[in-house]
């Protein structure tokens, strides 16, 4: 019985995706017919408007920060998510990104660059710090200042 339940539940999810997309298509594809009719303009033209509204639209409600309430609650005040390291970035914080730290660290402290480095070896060391009690604990600590979005 449970096995007939999820084939269900995958098929409606399935069915959900794919109607969003074909929502899309087909109400673009309404829009140029429509406008086909009304003002006798070439199809790729209209397929250019739409594309640009589209695109445009999103864009433009990107820069407001119109998903910026429904981003912070599905990931700052998402207990699960923000309160541990998954597995891929947890390898990836200890076998990418803190030798990668390291190392950069050890050629700034080697090399006489031009200008003052010592901000940048303070930021390095403090990141490294981060990481590596990240790697530890398998937790990550986002600071009340911090903005992740």
């Amino acid at each position: 019985m449970k096995a007939a339940f999820k084939h269900i539940a995958v098929a409606i999810y399935r069915w959900n995706l794919s109607a969003g997309i074909t929502s899309i298509v087909f109400s673009a594809l309404a829009f140029i017919g429509v406008f086909k009719v009304l003002l006798n303009v070439d199809w790729p033209i209209l397929l250019a408007v739409v594309v640009t509204v589209i695109f445009g639209t999103g864009l433009t409600l990107d820069k407001l920060r119109f998903w910026e309430a429904q981003a912070t609650v599905g990931t700052v005040r998402n207990q699960y998510l923000v309160g541990h390291l998954y597995q891929k970035e947890l390898l990836h914080s200890k076998y990418v990104d803190l030798p990668m730290q390291r190392a950069l660290l050890h050629l700034l402290c080697q090399f006489p660059f031009n200008g003052d480095t010592s901000k940048l070896v303070k930021a390095l060391d403090i990141g490294i710090a981060k990481n590596q009690a990240s790697v530890e604990t398998h937790k990550w600590e986002i600071e009340p200042d911090e903005r992740v979005y």
